[in-house]
């Protein structure tokens, strides 16, 4: 059983695990803001779901290898086999978390 927390904003990430802190197996699963941290010198959603993961002792999945910058980009631009890619990077990327 999994359980999946969304913030649609990595501006209120960290407010949402402070709230929640999950446990058992927890990862991050970031944008990877690669066109903002080229026009504007920071990449807020890795930024910030780093900070988030180090808060939990947990880590960070994010897509990489791709124009765009998230997780549904990598859907599209990957295609067939995506889905089992990105499931391989997110449980690779998992840490138990305990209270």
């Amino acid at each position: 059983m999994a359980s999946v927390i969304v913030a649609f904003d990595c501006g209120n990430l960290l407010s949402v695990a402070e709230r929640l802190r999950p446990v058992g197996s927890v990862v991050v699963c970031a944008d990877n803001d690669t066109k903002t941290l080229a026009t504007r010198g920071i990449n807020p959603g890795l930024e910030q779901a780093r900070n988030v993961a180090e808060y939990l002792g947990c880590g960070v999945a994010y897509p990489q290898g791709i124009e765009g910058s998230d997780w549904c980009d990598f859907l599209m631009e990957f295609g067939v086999g995506a889905a089992k890619r990105i499931e391989r990077e997110v449980l690779a990327q998992a840490r138990y978390v305990m209270t």
